[in-house]
């Protein structure tokens, strides 16, 4: 995001770069421009701050995450959040000397955006059934118009494209993976990550332009919500399958499970590979 605020770009930035052009053999000096600097947290987490002027800033990163050390819960009034990070990097930076004016323009929701990551958290009753729900997504899972790729942890829908990517990822494995990164993780809020798969729907400066959604102002809590959710509508997966209409050979292994005795008629080895098949295929858990 690009904020109006009154700053020393020079006391701000790690670096100044101050180009020269030739012309007849005589060197003019351009426009010096300046260094990102980035900024730790309290929790260590970090953002990317960047003076463009002396009247102008950009910040990049996960503001909520900066401020709390963690991301498992979240806040869809965007400009509070913001407002918080420019509060908070003033008493880090004496370089940053917003006027009145300019704190009141930013809680009005007067700055610009160039990318914002939105996201809403799909729960279900423990850890093993999200992560089916997530791999019949991996498995399965299309979505209009979008090439599907997975990384790991998460499944992309459109990852490559300029304007908007739609992913969906287990939240309890990657804050699993990534705990230094989440410093204020409780018990509490890993129990609540495990049981969740995150749909995260990320857009880019050319479609908050051509939508008229690339202003602070714009987002309030219901647009956020009805924007990530028509993205998540669009996703497509084949409807549940009755056990009578699985292949033979699973309506057999359900039906030997059920009387108890999987242990007499198949090899560990088969039990596991039926249970997985049957979770990953068709989302039936055993």
């Amino acid at each position: 995001m690009e904020l109006q605020l009154t700053n020393n770009p020079k006391e701000l930035s790690e670096k100044v770069v101050v180009p020269f052009t030739k012309f007849d053999g005589v060197y003019s000096r351009q426009q010096e421009s300046y260094g990102q600097q980035w900024v730790h947290g309290s929790h260590n987490d970090r953002i990317q701050v960047k003076a463009k002027n002396a009247n102008t800033i950009v910040i990049q990163g996960n503001l909520f995450k900066w401020l709390y050390g963690h991301n498992v819960t979240g806040s869809t009034d965007l400009i509070q959040l913001v407002s918080d990070t420019v509060d908070e990097l003033t008493h880090v930076f004496d370089a940053l000397t917003p006027t009145n004016d300019e704190l009141d323009n930013i809680k009005q929701g007067l700055f610009k955006i160039h990318r914002i990551d939105l996201n809403k958290a799909i729960l279900f009753a423990d850890k093993q059934q999200a992560q089916v729900y997530l791999a019949k997504i991996k498995e399965h899972g299309t979505y209009p118009r979008r090439k599907k790729e997975t990384q790991g942890n998460g499944t992309y829908f459109g990852l490559r494209s300029t304007r908007t990517t739609l992913l969906y990822y287990h939240k309890g494995t990657e804050v699993s993976t990534h705990k230094k990164q989440h410093k204020r993780i409780t018990a509490e809020l890993q129990a609540y990550a495990d049981c969740m798969v995150r749909c995260e729907v990320r857009l880019y400066s050319q479609h908050l332009r051509d939508n008229n959604l690339n202003y602070g102002h714009v987002w309030d809590d219901d647009l956020v919500v009805k924007t990530v959710d028509e993205q998540h509508a669009l996703l497509n997966l084949p409807p549940p399958i009755a056990e009578k209409d699985l292949p033979p050979k699973y309506v057999r292994f359900l039906a030997t499970y059920k009387q108890g005795a999987l242990p007499i008629a198949y090899t560990a080895s088969t039990t596991v590979r039926f249970k997985r098949d049957l979770a990953k295929k068709y989302g039936i858990l055993v």
